[in-house]
């Protein structure tokens, strides 16, 4: 791996990563990473399709998972910004928050269930 400064806890957690400062923790995070950095993924599956988006967050399981290019998110909670592929500089917190959000930029949710 060529990338620097990254910290990966998790059964196949960056496994295709060359970006730089990124932190995945949880089975399959950030697992399709190519180029994106300083992203940070906790759960099972978070951020699981990102290729070369951003600075984005996603803590809880399958948080920001079909995030693929996307920058500047932030997703709390499982399922938070779950169907994300472009949208950019959401914010979701509570579980499955904006889960059905693909191409809507600047979205904010809070609560369970906010902005389904």
């Amino acid at each position: 791996m060529s990338a620097l400064g990254n910290s990966t806890f998790g059964s196949q957690a960056l496994t295709n990563n060359t970006g730089d400062g990124n932190d995945a923790c949880g089975y399959h995070a950030m697992s399709n990473n190519a180029v994106g950095i300083s992203n940070n993924a906790h759960g099972a599956n978070a951020l699981l399709s990102n290729t070369t988006g951003s600075n984005n967050a996603a803590f809880g399981n399958g948080a920001l998972q079909n995030n693929g290019t996307a920058s500047g998110n932030n997703a709390f909670g499982a399922l938070a910004l779950q169907a994300n592929t472009i949208g950019e500089s959401n914010n979701a917190h509570g579980s499955s928050a904006l889960q059905d959000n693909t191409t809507g930029d600047e979205n904010n949710a809070f609560g369970n269930n906010a902005l389904l």
